[in-house]
């Protein structure tokens, strides 16, 4: 091979690993190969998931409030149930389809986190995107997992979309509405897993005694908190109500009981 032609391949290989939308097509590529191949399979928690979807498809939101599962994932997969009405035998693949738009939903939230990290990789580019990329794929299918039925890669839309938000807050000019926004994503995670709950507090108690920016006053991180409080409000009343008492979920005795004892 003659050096110009080398040069030239070596030039086109380093383009399309900084190509942000060449590794975007990779990751939904591979994500639709795992959820195809796992359509029939189904994981104990996935099924929980599916029986409380199929009950509130037909009418009985009741389902959804649950002292062990959140209702943010049964939901999505109930709106799925109600749309197409799978058989029995085909509500598995309703389910991992829901996994593959989660996925590329997480895809978007980390493309969104990046393109807002730019401070922090410009420059660096040629092997920050590729590495990101690699490490997503690894996080996104073999951990939060394309083949299980769980909530996990909605959590983690969550945290890359919340992550993309404080990293605007360390920019100019300062925006007032990305603190409510930020106190609504964070929100979002505890209807979807009750452990974002507390995760949330210390991320906002965090950026309240460590404000991203000079521009950012702690009593404007008060907003963020007023959002976040004011949108948990309901699952933590219907919580209280189904427990009996104040909390704003019983999954920790629960886990507790179920994998300790």
């Amino acid at each position: 091979m003659s050096k110009p032609v080398a040069t030239g391949l070596i030039s086109r290989v380093e383009i399309l690993s900084r190509s942000v939308r060449t590794w975007v097509v990779l990751c939904l590529i591979w994500a639709a190969i795992i959820a195809w191949s796992h359509r029939r399979e189904m994981d104990p928690d996935g099924f929980s998931y599916l029986q409380m979807a199929a009950r509130a498809a037909n009418g009985d939101l009741s389902a959804l409030n649950n002292s062990y599962w959140s209702p943010g994932y049964p939901a999505m997969l109930a709106v799925l149930l109600a749309v197409f009405r799978p058989a029995p035998e085909t509500a598995f693949a309703v389910a991992h389809l829901l996994n593959f738009f989660l996925f590329i939903a997480a895809t978007a939230a980390f493309v969104y986190f990046l393109r807002n990290w730019n401070r922090i990789i410009a420059g660096y580019d040629w092997l920050l995107i590729p590495l990101g990329f690699v490490l997503f794929l690894k996080f996104g299918i073999d951990w939060m997992g394309v083949h299980g039925c769980t909530p996990d890669l909605a959590v983690g839309v969550v945290v890359l979309v919340a992550a993309a938000i404080i990293c605007k807050l360390s920019r100019e000019p300062f925006r007032l509405a990305l603190l409510p926004l930020l106190g609504f994503v964070l929100a979002s995670g505890y209807y979807v897993k009750s452990v974002m709950f507390p995760l949330s507090l210390l991320c906002l108690a965090l950026l309240f005694l460590f404000p991203p920016s000079p521009s950012v006053s702690r009593i404007s991180v008060l907003l963020a908190m007023l959002t976040f409080a004011v949108a948990c409000a309901p699952l933590i009343t219907a919580q209280s109500r189904l427990a009996g008492h104040f909390t704003f979920s019983e999954i920790g005795g629960l886990a507790y009981a179920w994998y300790t004892n």
